[in-house]
Parts: C-alpha cells; sequence; structure tokens
C-alpha cells in the first residue's frame, strides 16, 4: 500500500499545498511536524521532539565523493557561502522528521511519498510509473535545476520532466533530490542510528545515505521537474 508523508515546518500555504497533493495523489496522507512549532489543522498529524544536533552535519562527517558537496565545504572545515553554517546545522532535521513518521504509520504502507509543506507537485505529470518503480524498490528524487548548483524560478512546476541515474550528471553524485521523494519504506531503517553515532550527513547526500548508501545501493534516480518549492514559484500557488 501507498502513503503520502509530509514533515517539516508548515508554510504560509500549506492549506493550499495539501489540497492540491490530495488532488492529484489518491492516497492515505500523513503529517508531522516538532512540538513547539505551529501546527497544521489537519487529520493524522504526528508530532516529535525536534532534536538537536552536537555535531554539524556538513561539517564533522565523513565527506561523501561528490565534488559539489566538496564545493559547498572548504577543506578547512568551513561552509564556502557566508551564514550557511548555521543554516546547514539543521540540514538533517528533515530526514529525521520523515524518518520518525514513517516509523509512525501502520506497517501496512510500504510505498512511501515523501512531500515538504511547500512542495508544489505538477498536475500535468502522471506518476504511476516512479510509484511502480519505488514499489520495485528505486528510489526517486524530484528537484528543480536550471544548473549543477541552482534551482530556478518558474511560473509553475515543469511538466517536462528529465531523468538522471548514479553518476550521469554532477549533480546526481550521491545524492538525492528531495522536494519530493518516492521510496520503499524498509529504506528509512536506521537515520536515527547514523545520527546517535554523528554520522548523519545533511542536504541532499544525506538521504542518499539513508535510502541507498546504508543498504550498497545505488538504485536510485533524480527526476528534474513535477516539482518546484513554493518560494521559487511566481505565480501564487492559489492560481495554479
Amino acid at each position: 500500500m501507498i502513503a503520502i508523508c509530509v514533515s517539516g515546518i508548515i508554510s504560509e500555504n500549506y492549506k493550499t499545498v495539501v489540497d492540491r497533493i490530495r488532488s492529484i495523489f489518491p492516497y492515505p496522507i500523513f503529517f508531522s511536524t516538532w512540538n513547539g512549532r505551529p501546527l497544521p489543522e489537519v487529520k493524522n498529524l504526528h508530532t516529535f521532539d525536534e532534536p538537536t544536533f552536537e555535531y554539524h552535519p556538513m561539517l564533522d562527517v565523513e565527506e561523501p565523493p561528490c565534488a559539489i558537496f566538496g564545493h559547498l565545504v572548504k577543506k578547512s572545515g568551513k561552509i564556502r557561502r557566508l551564514g550557511r553554517e548555521k543554516q546547514t546545522l539543521t540540514s538533517a532535521t528533515q530526514i529525521l522528521g520523515h524518518c520518525a513518521l514513517v516509523n509512525a504509520i501502520p506497517e501496512t504502507y510500504t510505498t512511501i511519498i515523501r512531500l515538504r509543506y511547500d512542495t508544489i507537485v505538477s498536475s500535468e505529470v502522471d506518476f504511476t510509473k516512479y510509484i511502480k518503480m519505488a514499489e520495485n524498490g528505486t528510489v526517486i528524487g524530484f528537484g528543480n535545476f536550471n544548473s549543477e548548483k541552482q534551482s530556478w524560478e518558474l511560473a509553475e512546476p515543469s511538466s517536462k520532466l528529465k531523468e538522471y541515474t548514479h553518476k550521469s550528471t554532477p549533480r546526481s553524485h550521491y545524492n538525492i533530490w528531495d522536494n519530493m521523494i518516492i521510496h520503499p519504506r524498509e529504506k528509512c531503517a536506521n537515520a536515527f542510528k547514523l545520527f546517535e553515532q554523528k554520522k548523519l550527513i545533511g542536504m541532499e547526500w544525506g538521504w542518499y545515505q539513508v535510502l541507498c548508501d546504508q543498504w550498497d545501493s545505488t538504485d536510485y534516480i533524480n527526476v528534474n521537474g513535477g516539482v518546484i518549492l513554493e518560494k521559487l514559484c511566481t505565480t501564487p500557488i492559489e492560481q495554479i
């Protein structure tokens, strides 16, 4: 069975985002956020204590063999971009939040569609192919990029999709794009163990670490298109 898991901190227009998700995916939907954070007005809501990191998930971890990661993190142990060191300190929190939610829902749900409260999903894309791939063990990440490093602004999520396998492009080296992820449920195991061992990596590299690397697997693809974060969408979501 398939379930949608929406996690993180709610956005201003989360109700419209959620309504859109419901109109596109005909599956049960579960939600989570952190205790002490604003609560969404939804059913099937789980709340968890927000983890505190005693290590930096980008600076104090084993560096994945990805040139983009190396460009982001200086060899001297600092984040290259000003102001990003504090921001990226919590960059693995979203992974733990999602895995906590997956662990909390009934075990009958074996295929998971992971979404954020600010992910706008295209109504023009048929995602059936990718759901079937996940049912057969593949992890599928979705993002929106106009170059190897930068996302782009669009009037709406693109309905034109381009797929990238492992190492097929520098932007798809040991990372999984995370605007939306469709994956087998069992792949979420051990995220909290990695966190407790101070090994869990942040951002897209952490998703790869949890969903693929710990299983000695490169069975994933990244898909450019089909989604966009609300902050990058130039059209108000209610008008899409």
